[in-house]
């Protein structure tokens, strides 16, 4: 898990302290500025295939673009995270990983996602899993759980007028993560879910 920098206003430090609890690795080098390291993994073969992945699968075109997410909010900030970025994965697992972040009303409100490629489905699936363990009790499981890819789960956590919605889903050997954290008032689980939607349109038509 990266540090958290000291750079950050209030409002943002909240939103990345929520996040990395939930585990979504990404968030503090997407909101501090840090720079993202680019790490390329050496496989035996440039294409794996029957449930493996393929290394031609680039986590960036996976993402939600400008155009997917609402009116109002901006891009902040992108890259690809080292595979070794996160003391849970094996660089060898995990081929590629790709981060995107945007955000409103001077960043109290944001969207998050991170979406990673490993070396097969069962990876992906043991990966996913031990994301959500990371989750503390406070996450409640939204049900029923969303249909996206082959598995999906929901949770939300709120305090004092802001909400996280942090969902999770997996495709074949593609896990993705997104954090929507805002306002009460200006987040819920049905904008999550479309955001989630659009995004799974991008990974089934690539993967």
């Amino acid at each position: 898990m990266a540090a958290l920098t000291r750079r950050l206003s209030l409002a943002v430090i909240t939103l990345v302290a929520i996040a990395s609890v939930a585990g979504i690795t990404l968030a503090s080098s997407a909101l501090a500025g840090d720079s993202v390291a680019v790490t390329t993994v050496e496989t035996p073969s440039n294409q794996i295939r029957g449930g493996m992945a393929s290394r031609e699968v680039d986590p960036q075109q996976l993402v939600l673009s400008p155009a997917d997410v609402p009116v109002g909010y901006q891009y902040l900030r992108s890259g690809y995270l080292s595979p070794t970025s996160g003391s849970d994965f094996d660089p060898a697992e995990r081929l590629s990983d790709f981060f995107v972040s945007y955000v409103k009303d001077t960043k109290y409100n944001q969207i998050t996602t991170e979406t990673s490629v490993y070396s097969s489905a069962a990876r992906a699936h043991a990966a996913l899993l031990a994301a959500a363990r990371r989750l503390p009790s406070a996450y409640k499981p939204l049900l029923p759980a969303p249909k996206l890819g082959l598995e999906a789960q929901l949770r939300t956590y709120s305090s004092k007028g802001y909400t996280l919605y942090v969902l999770l889903w997996r495709s074949g050997a593609i896990d993705t993560e997104l954090a929507v954290g805002g306002s009460t008032a200006g987040v819920s689980a049905a904008m999550t879910k479309r955001l989630a939607q659009r995004q799974q349109v991008r990974i089934a038509a690539r993967s």
